[in-house]
């Protein structure tokens, strides 16, 4: 879902479903995640702005 919501431009969506799953239900991104942020990055399709609203 955040993969999906990256692609299509809606970082803050993204940002907010991110956050609240951390948040509110405890989860950590797992290894697909972290690999499609990865894989965005290196294709510079996200930039280091959106790893910062992250933190």
């Amino acid at each position: 879902m955040i993969g999906g919501l990256c692609k299509k431009g809606s970082l803050s969506e993204a940002d907010m479903l991110f956050k609240k799953m951390g948040e509110e239900d405890g989860t950590a991104p797992n290894a697909s995640t972290m690999k499609m942020v990865i894989d965005m990055l290196s294709d510079g399709r996200l930039n280091k702005s959106f790893l910062d609203m992250l933190s």
